[in-house]
């Protein structure tokens, strides 16, 4: 919860921590975590099928949240392996404009917090918040990760 109140994509970041950091820390070692990005995931074929695959109700993002409580549910563990080495192009996934990425991104974390969260907070506070979340990330400046060029 806390990394999607304070991630890149959230105002909070901004207004609250430095506008350069983000809440996930770079491991050194092979680290459990509670998820990892879709981008960087390796899963065993039958592993992925047994748990439904992706939901095909997300589109684009979260996803991989998603996917990954899933498989906590069903008895594994994500974990973050600093030696695998990757890299991710960030921002590169669409050739959607930036009011579109950050629509999608939004409605998706409204959806995930339906399924896995249903609650007066989900379905009566979360859409305002977002909304206004929406509204100010797509007018302000988003910075940018280290190393984009």
């Amino acid at each position: 919860m806390n990394n999607m109140l304070f991630s890149r994509g959230s105002i909070f970041s901004r207004l609250i921590r430095n506008s350069k950091a983000y809440t996930l820390p770079d491991y050194k070692v092979t680290t459990a975590v509670p998820a990892t990005a879709g981008t960087m995931m390796m899963i065993r074929n039958e592993i992925f099928n047994a748990v439904g695959g992706f939901d095909s109700s997300f589109f684009m993002f979260m996803e991989d949240v998603d996917l990954c409580l899933r498989l906590g549910g069903h008895g594994h563990t994500n974990y973050i392996v600093p030696s695998a080495g990757a890299i991710h192009l960030w921002g590169h996934g669409s050739n959607a404009g930036k009011l579109q990425r950050n629509w999608y991104h939004h409605r998706a974390v409204w959806k995930y917090f339906r399924k896995h969260h249903p609650n007066v907070l989900t379905f009566f506070i979360l859409p305002f918040v977002l909304a206004l979340n929406l509204l100010l990330v797509t007018v302000l400046p988003v910075p940018q990760p280290a190393g984009r060029g």
